[in-house]
């Protein structure tokens, strides 16, 4: 049997669409009731620093202790109990981060509150789901199995579940 005969026998282009996307999400929200213990539990990056300062209209900004950490902390260990009188306060302009990331998260918390690491965990599900449909209508073109394989591949490859699902959950 070749693969033209293989994809004779699978459903309809709408019905994969819609089974991609719940697969792809539902692997995600497993993910996310096996590893998040609540939003106090997060370890976060810059981006979600500059996210919460946008919400809170400080503008494109990285908390001043972030920015140390970022710009310093590669070059010598242990920066914070190295200066004397450290500057741990306020938020300071930046172009270290791209921006699409730090907007998304911006409008999560504002839509779902500062800190609700739960929505933005959802957020990226959904934004998964659609990726693995990308996947499957893009490359169907070539073959309906062809997109089929990358498209799973993408819905159970174990790093993108967890880059979708945590920051760092403690």
């Amino acid at each position: 049997m070749n693969a033209r005969n293989a994809t004779e026998f699978l459903p309809s282009t709408r019905t994969i669409v819609i089974l991609l996307f719940c697969l792809a999400v539902g692997i995600r929200l497993l993910a996310i009731a096996a590893t998040f213990k609540g939003n106090d539990k997060v370890l976060y990056w810059e981006d979600v620093s500059i996210g919460r300062n946008l919400v809170r209209g400080n503008g494109y900004s990285l908390d001043t202790e972030w920015r140390t950490r970022m710009v310093y902390g590669n070059l010598v260990q242990d920066i914070e109990k190295k200066i004397q009188d450290p500057v741990i306060g306020g938020a300071r302009p930046t172009t270290l981060k791209q921006p699409v990331f730090p907007f998304l998260i911006a409008a999560v918390f504002y839509v779902f509150g500062s800190g609700n690491f739960l929505a933005l965990f959802l957020v990226h599900s959904v934004i998964a789901g659609l990726t693995a449909v990308t996947f499957f209508l893009t490359f169907r073109s070539h073959s309906t199995l062809i997109g089929l394989v990358f498209s799973l591949g993408f819905a159970f490859y174990p790093p993108f579940i967890y880059s979708c699902v945590q920051f760092l959950c403690l």
